[in-house]
Formats: structure tokens, C-alpha cells, sequence
């Protein structure tokens, strides 16, 4: 997050506070943005959202902790990264051609080799260690991105994350 976020980022966690009839001060506003300030404001209001739609006190759940919305803000950038390895493989079919939308996907297709090199793998490779390899950058590149758009202090380019071997290099 980056210091304009944080009139959202204290909504988010008043609201939170609302719901599970807790009081929400300064000390607890201030620890959780140091807790969470380096998530997106977007992913940990998604995070929020969804705490809000499916947790119950009939099952014991109480006040969230800042590792809770980590812990939920990390399950959907690890679907992302699934649904982007199902377009990734449907785009590699015809490589010649392959562009994705997500930047994120395209630093992690030029770390793999690029869309030919994809495009030219075995449905073996490409079911095993090209995607446990290309779901392990995508989590990297977007962590990547995060940081560099709380350093920057603005929406920033998406940065690659140091140079690995590429596959079959």
C-alpha cells in the first residue's frame, strides 16, 4: 500500500471492527498497516469482503488477525497464478501469435524462455515443471510488482525478479 490508501485501508479495518463488534483505536490501526503495508489495498479489501461473507461466530470465529487477510490475500494470488497458467497454456498452443493482457504473465513467459519456447514443450513438460515453475515466478513477479508500486509510491512497471536458469536452458 502506499500512504494514500490508508483513509481506505482504516475504513476496511472500522468496518471490520463493526461487523465483529470490536473497537478499533489508533494502536490497532497503526499495527495492522504495519503489518499488512505491503499487500495491495484492492487484495486486502477483497480479503475483508470475504471475511465478512463467510465468517460465523456459530464457528468460533472472532475479531481476524492482520495474518488472516495475509493468509487469504495469499490463497487468491495463488488462484490467480493457476488461472493465469490456464490461459498461459491455451495462448502457448499458438506461440507465433501469444500475448497475455497481465504483465505479470509476460515476465514470467519471457523467464520460462518466451511463448515459442513454451509452445514447442511436451504436454509432459508442460504439466510438470513448467508449471510448478511458472506458478513459483508468477508469485515472485507479482510480489515484485507490489513492491516496487509501495516504493514508487505510484502504479510502477511490472520488475522481474532476479534472473533464473530459464527451463531447458
Amino acid at each position: 500500500m502506499i500512504v494514500d490508501d490508508k483513509p481506505r485501508f482504516f475504513r476496511m479495518l472500522t468496518v471490520l471492527g463493526g461487523a465483529f463488534q470490536r473497537e478499533v483505536d489508533e494502536a490497532l490501526l497503526e499495527s495492522w498497516w504495519i503489518a499488512l503495508g505491503d499487500l495491495e489495498i484492492t487484495e486486502l479489501e477483497e480479503a475483508a469482503a470475504e471475511i465478512l461473507r463467510t465468517w460465523t461466530s456459530s464457528a468460533g470465529r472472532r475479531f481476524p488477525l492482520p495474518g488472516d487477510l495475509r493468509k487469504l490475500v495469499a490463497d487468491s494470488t495463488q488462484g490467480a497464478a493457476l488461472e493465469a497458467w490456464e490461459d498461459t497454456l491455451s495462448l502457448a498452443r499458438d506461440s507465433r501469435r501469444a500475448r497475455h493482457p497481465d504483465p505479470v504473465v509476460e515476465t514470467v513467459v519471457r523467464q520460462l524462455g518466451g511463448w515459442q519456447a513454451l509452445g514447442r514443450q511436451s504436454i509432459s513438460e508442460l504439466t510438470t515443471w513448467t508449471r510448478k515453475r511458472f506458478l513459483e515466478l508468477y508469485q515472485d513477479v507479482a510480489q515484485s510488482a507490489r513492491v516496487e508500486r509501495r516504493v514508487s509510491g505510484a502504479d510502477a512497471p511490472v520488475l522481474a525478479p532476479p534472473a533464473r536458469k530459464a527451463l531447458g536452458a
